[in-house]
């Protein structure tokens, strides 16, 4: 069976594979393009702060 995709924070519907994709193939270059413009996290501040942490990670 195949593992469940790992949310980026708790109670939050994008996974670490879309953080991954956005990076990686759409050239996401900063936390707040891959909030705002690759997910749509950005749009809620609550979700934004929480996702926020692991944007960084993903561009690191």
């Amino acid at each position: 069976a195949l593992a469940r995709p790992a949310p980026v924070a708790d109670g939050l519907d994008v996974t670490e594979a879309e953080f991954a994709f956005a990076v990686t193939h759409e050239l996401a270059l900063t936390p707040g393009d891959l909030l705002d413009r690759r997910t749509r996290l950005g749009l809620v501040p609550a979700d934004r702060a929480r996702a926020h942490r692991a944007a960084e990670a993903a561009l690191s």
